[in-house]
């Protein structure tokens, strides 16, 4: 797996929504990869501060996919990313 089709199912991977080859897929290739590694736990982190935030101000809980549509607007460009 390319980098490029790993991160565009890391948020998907980070949800555990994806089909049980492709979560193994995923994780074969972050496992070997720092720069998409380092992607995931950002995600992670974002959801988990989202959450305890949303939490903290007694919003209604969200779903998983809803949680990872709002984290994907707040992630970071990687350098020469448009």
């Amino acid at each position: 797996m390319t980098c490029r089709k790993a991160k565009t199912l890391l948020p998907l991977y980070a949800g555990g929504d994806l089909r049980p080859r492709l979560m193994t897929a995923v994780r074969a290739h972050v496992d070997s990869c720092p720069v998409c590694w380092k992607e995931l736990e950002e995600y992670r982190e974002s959801m988990s501060r989202l959450k305890a935030a949303v939490k903290a101000e007694s919003v209604p809980d969200w779903s998983e996919g809803e949680w990872l549509a709002l984290a994907d607007r707040f992630r970071p460009e990687a350098p020469g990313e448009k």
